[in-house]
């Protein structure tokens, strides 16, 4: 299996927004990748930056549709975007920050299933980005790279991996079944 195909410019966050707390200075040093997409995979982009111009939007100012239906508040970081889509067609699904709780969600806009849990936080998350595409482009077999990455991220952020419908055990499945 291939490296992932990361895009490494950074997308920073430009503006203060006091109600962010740490995940507003995480953004802003660290950033988020531009794209990661993983060769070869027939699924969405593992993560497309909505950093571009350096501002956050409110999940309702995104996509005002999914935000009534997930019940969820608070801002779009990056996004899961169909490689071989066309134009502006919207995601398929979007990582939010959480207002109230600051950890990372994802927001199914497609078919509106209930949001999955995906970091404890801003920068839980891209640590677990991090994590991925380390082991990813391994010399390994599939299985043992993702066995690494499952207990990377069990380790970094415990609640992640505590339930098979969070985001990232749901993510190795589909991995592990490709």
């Amino acid at each position: 299996m291939m490296r992932a195909v990361v895009v490494t410019e950074r997308h920073r966050l430009r503006e203060k927004l006091p109600d962010l707390g740490n995940a507003a200075r995480t953004l802003a040093l660290r950033g988020v990748p531009r794209e990661v997409r993983i060769p070869g995979w027939t699924g969405p982009t593992f993560f497309s930056s909505e950093l571009a111009d350096g501002r956050l939007r409110t999940l309702e100012q995104f996509a005002s549709g999914g935000a009534e239906t997930a019940g969820v508040t608070g801002w779009v970081i990056g996004s899961m975007r169909d490689p071989m889509s066309w134009g502006d067609e919207p995601p398929a699904a979007v990582f939010v920050l959480e207002r109230v709780s600051g950890r990372v969600l994802l927001v199914d806009l497609e078919q509106g299933q209930r949001p999955a849990f995906v970091s404890s936080s801003a920068g839980l998350f891209l640590d677990a980005i991090d994590v991925f595409l380390q082991w990813w482009g391994a010399e390994e077999p599939v299985a043992q790279r993702l066995k690494r990455i499952r207990t990377d991220l069990a380790r970094i952020d415990p609640p992640a991996m505590a339930s098979p419908a969070n985001h990232w055990p749901q993510w190795l499945d589909d991995l592990n079944e490709s």
